[in-house]
């Protein structure tokens, strides 16, 4: 199933039913949650005198910063290596690696669309239960502006 289906699958939402501009909302809608979702999971936190401080830093920065620890997520827990998120990705591993190790601290959206992607693939369950807190917030609205 491809990316969009299944978070309209997850959304409760049939894709089928919409507009092609509808569409490409609603998918927008979704990743932009899925990336502040993500980015409060991942939040960089750092030992300060024993106790962990979230490091606060600009949106562009975290953006790298979530992807990273995303990817190390992937190669840690040996879902996947360098090699096969570069081959998923269709870009040299080279790149991968920059992101991996924090030099390359802007990734594309295209790769960070694919690495979530795969991330997604690897953490069913996470994503289930940020999907299902950015639907009751949409409902949530949705209901109070009847």
């Amino acid at each position: 199933m491809a990316t969009m289906e299944y978070l309209c699958s997850m959304a409760g939402v049939d894709p089928g039913k919409l507009s092609r501009e509808e569409n490409l909302l609603i998918e927008v809608i979704l990743i932009c949650g899925i990336c502040d979702e993500l980015k409060e999971i991942y939040q960089i936190k750092v030992p300060v005198n024993g106790v962990k401080k979230i490091i606060m830093e600009d949106k562009n920065m975290m953006h790298g910063n979530v992807i990273n620890l995303i990817l190390q997520d992937l190669i840690k827990s040996n879902d996947y290596t360098i090699e096969g998120v570069a081959s998923y990705s269709n870009v040299p591993e080279d790149v991968i690696y920059d992101i991996a190790i924090g030099s390359n601290t802007n990734p594309t959206l295209e790769v960070s669309r694919k690495i979530i992607e795969l991330h997604k693939s690897a953490r069913v369950d996470l994503y289930q239960k940020v999907m299902q807190k950015i639907t009751s917030q949409y409902l949530i609205a949705d209901q109070e502006s009847e």
